[in-house]
């Protein structure tokens, strides 16, 4: 996973959201490490996690990331 910006990582996490949660066990662990490793600050994958798994809706995220300017 390599992403220029913000807009762009959040942009495809909607894109692809409904596949991460099929996952299998082993298959979301890596996910979810390699994720959290990208070069963002982790309060932003925090919630977009939140948003992948439905603990945060959509527009609220997007919200939440227009205000500070990510996209």
């Amino acid at each position: 996973m390599e992403y220029t910006n913000f807009k762009q990582l959040f942009s495809r996490i909607c894109e692809i959201k409904q596949n991460v949660v099929k996952l299998n066990s082993k298959d979301l662990v890596e996910y979810r490490r390699n994720f959290f490793r990208l070069h963002f600050q982790e309060w932003q994958l925090t919630l977009l996690w939140e948003f992948i798994w439905d603990d945060k809706p959509y527009e609220e995220v997007k919200q939440i990331f227009e205000s500070k300017k990510l996209i």
